[in-house]
């Protein structure tokens, strides 16, 4: 079974799917609970948050049993787009989420508390998929029968990894978001995304200059492609010598940069050059 909480839980009493539960034939997802206050709620792919509601004070009495004055039913609750699906994640703790909009997260990543906001009876997560924006059954994806894809084909790099920079990052060094199609490196992953650092892949590039992006700001060059050699760079090295000793002849270390988009001729230990074509 998909891992959704961070510790053991069960389905809640009434809380199975619409057409498995004669006490609330209209339910459009499943409820599960345990009893523990700080259970986390789980990413269970790459995915994209798309809405997050974290305005519902937890918990809130109701009003005639049904509703709330103006507070969504749902609570405090995450959307995210995986792909081939939207998971809806309702009645969080409030003051908990941990996403926000546009962020990108991955399988294990903690998303919020499991609470008792919205239409609520106790601690529980609701836990629903829709596609083509309708709520379906989500216990073939729970029981893994039917697979939640990642979103956009998002995939996970690693350190060290040469990627090109197609999107916007997080500039928090030397400004690097701004200079799509730069060739880089995976310098430094960072395991759970949260609000402070949306941005788990720390890049650097052939001058240098750093950035944080998600996985959606990344494209993956492959390093085993026939046409080129690369070159890790030690201390003491220039783009002279990786000429001379690459290409016989030091006078096409300007070659190297082009290849490298390289601002000027100064290398660093560490870089992951092509060094020929």
């Amino acid at each position: 079974m998909l891992k959704i909480l961070n510790k053991g839980f069960w389905l809640s009493t009434g809380g199975d799917y619409k057409t498995r539960n004669p006490s609330y034939p209209t339910h459009t997802g499943m409820d599960y609970t345990n009893v523990d206050q700080n259970t986390a709620v789980l990413a269970v792919a790459t995915g994209k948050v798309i809405k997050v509601e974290n305005s519902v004070a937890d918990p809130l009495p109701p009003k005639n049993g049904i509703d709330y004055k103006g507070v969504p039913t749902g609570g405090n609750s995450i959307y995210i787009q995986y792909g081939n699906c939207i998971n809806r994640l309702c009645h969080l703790k409030y003051n908990t989420i941990k996403v926000r909009v546009g962020d990108i997260v991955y399988k294990g990543t903690e998303l919020a508390i499991m609470g008792n906001t919205g239409l609520s009876t106790g601690m529980h997560l609701h836990f629903e998929i829709q596609i083509n924006g309708q709520p379906v059954d989500p216990k073939p994806y729970l029981d893994e029968v039917k697979r939640i894809e990642n979103y956009n084909n998002i995939q996970a790099f690693k350190k060290g990894d040469i990627v090109k920079i197609v999107g916007y990052g997080n500039t928090q060094e030397s400004g690097l978001g701004q200079k799509a199609g730069t060739i880089g490196w995976i310098r430094e992953v960072i395991a759970e995304p949260h609000l402070e650092k949306p941005y788990p892949y720390r890049v650097g590039t052939g001058t240098i200059t750093t950035g944080f992006f998600n996985a959606d700001g990344l494209e993956a060059v492959s390093v085993v492609a026939e046409s080129n050699t690369y070159h890790c760079v030690v201390k003491g090295e220039t783009l002279w010598g990786l000429a001379r000793y690459y290409l016989n002849d030091g006078s096409r270390w300007s070659d190297i940069k082009l290849w490298n988009n390289l601002a000027n001729d100064t290398i660093y230990a560490g870089q992951n050059l092509i060094v020929r074509r």
